[in-house]
């Protein structure tokens, strides 16, 4: 995980995941092996496992199945 990076109390990461730089996470599940980007922000959203975000993707309110791959700049 990056030092710049923000995670909320009310957050929970799995195992194996890594997160980007400027990276902004509250009120979210993040499952394992995921892949954040930089830049990304995630609120009020679960991600299950092997989901790759790209850089700059805005996640708001979401449900992100397993092995769903987002593309940069996606919200």
């Amino acid at each position: 995980m990056s030092h710049s990076a923000q995670i909320g109390a009310n957050s929970v990461i799995g195992n194996a995941t890594s997160i980007g730089e400027q990276c902004k996470i509250s009120n979210s599940v993040i499952g394992e092996g995921c892949s954040i980007g930089k830049n990304v922000l995630i609120h009020g959203s679960y991600i299950w496992d092997n989901v790759i975000i790209e850089d700059g993707c805005k996640v708001s309110n979401s449900l992100v199945c397993d092995d769903v791959h987002l593309k940069a700049g996606a919200i």
